[in-house]
């Protein structure tokens, strides 16, 4: 069975053939390796298309389902010193930017534009019939015109999963502590996307103050603080919202405390935020 790094050293040494894509020469730099998969950017011969094509070593059971026609299972076959093995493929339009975790940090970067941005992007994927399942800054791609989009739906939630379709419980840092098969369903973004949306906010108002407490995993709060209302940072952020007169964030950032995972009333507060 091929390995991530089988499919590496394949792809670097033009060792891979597709059978219904033709992708024009992928570089080394084009080669990002994940978890569980490598992803290939690389343009597409007919229709100079810029796509990506996320590899997966091992066959995963709910890809079909969540990717769809994206989703070409055998699609590349991958030769190694092992020999030669065929593996499945998810291929998609490459979007185009930067991950927000590359822009914390980053003097240039305007965390008021970041917050609105993700808040919008937070209400689209609410209203939406999935869940994301594994919203993290460094699975959010900021394009060039601003605007934010969420990439790497291996741990998303469509209509008809139950708890025994979970491959992967999301970011610690990013997940509800208490995350698991009960809560493996249509709010499983709730607490991801209230974390990230007060840390920006909070950022926006005070970035001298609240950026530096940014850790290394890009995280801000701890989530097991904020469930027993025992995160300082958390409720400095609480008071920011109070004195700039920003309920939305203030409802959204109190929400956390003591939640079960999904958040009453998430999408209108995200509403509210956006229309400041």
């Amino acid at each position: 069975m091929a390995t991530l790094l089988d499919l590496v050293a394949a792809f670097r040494t033009s060792c891979v053939t597709f059978k219904s894509l033709a992708p024009q020469p992928i570089t080394h730099d084009d080669i990002f390796v994940g978890n569980h998969a490598v992803v290939c950017r690389c343009v597409d011969s007919g229709s100079d298309e810029v796509m990506s094509l996320k590899c997966y070593p091992h066959r995963r059971r709910n890809t079909s389902a969540i990717y769809g026609m994206a989703y070409l299972p055998d699609e590349a076959e991958v030769h190694s010193m092992r020999g030669v093995e065929t593996v499945d493929v998810v291929a998609m339009p490459w979007i185009e930017g930067l991950s927000l975790d590359k822009m914390f940090r980053n003097p240039k970067s305007d965390y008021r534009r970041l917050s609105q941005a993700f808040d919008i992007m937070a209400y689209g994927m609410l209203c939406a019939p999935r869940a994301h399942g594994d919203i993290k800054p460094g699975n959010i791609v900021v394009a060039p015109t601003g605007d934010m989009h969420l990439i790497d739906y291996d741990a998303a939630w469509v209509p008809g999963f139950t708890e025994s379709d979970i491959e992967e419980v999301g970011t610690p840092a990013f997940s509800h502590p208490q995350r698991n098969g009960r809560c493996f369903d249509k709010g499983i973004d709730d607490f991801s996307i209230a974390l990230i949306s007060t840390m920006l906010a909070a950022m926006a108002y005070r970035r001298n103050e609240f950026e530096p407490h940014l850790k290394g995993d890009d995280s801000m709060f701890c989530p097991r603080g904020v469930l027993t209302d025992d995160d300082a940072l958390l409720k400095a952020a609480i008071r920011t919202f109070e004195r700039k007169h920003d309920m939305a964030h203030y409802h959204i950032a109190r929400s956390l405390y003591g939640c079960d995972g999904r958040i009453d009333g998430l999408q209108d507060a995200l509403l509210a935020a956006i229309k400041r």
